[in-house]
């Protein structure tokens, strides 16, 4: 697996430190399942690279006028709009797969979800796995 990225975004300054370990051992568990072993880059048929993207998106929905109270049958309808705003991030993990002799790509998978809060390191790799289960068993390039 190439190294992954050293720096993390001002707004986390300890994600790489958090993630970078269970990223690594989810990849290398995930491919040893199909049939293929770590070894170091020069004498690696493969090579992998994570790419991890986080977007902060705001959605808003209009649900229309609120009721007002009701007085007898009448039915009094506020000015006031009922509008609901949510806050989260849109992540994407990539996952590359290189033929390390060629250099070409012979792979790629990603996975995207809509969350809040910190990137916990178990998600990943819950993701990561779910991503290259879907890499052919035993490849080569």
């Amino acid at each position: 697996m190439l190294p992954l990225a050293k720096e993390s975004p001002a707004s986390d300054p300890g994600l790489m430190a958090r993630i970078s370990e269970p990223a690594h051992a989810a990849v290398v568990q995930a491919l040893a399942a199909k049939g293929l072993k770590e070894a170091d880059m020069a004498a690696a048929d493969l090579a992998v690279t994570l790419h991890g993207r986080s977007v902060p998106k705001v959605q808003t929905t209009d649900w229309g006028y609120k009721s007002g109270p009701n007085y007898g049958k009448r039915q009094v309808m506020s000015a006031e709009r009922d509008i609901e705003v949510e806050h989260y991030d849109e992540r994407t993990l990539t996952i590359e797969i290189f033929d390390n002799h060629t250099k070409q790509q012979v792979w790629s998978g990603a996975k995207s979800a809509n969350t809040t809060g910190k990137l916990e390191a178990a998600k990943l790799q819950d993701a990561i796995r779910s991503v290259l289960a879907s890499f052919p068993a035993g490849s080569k390039p």
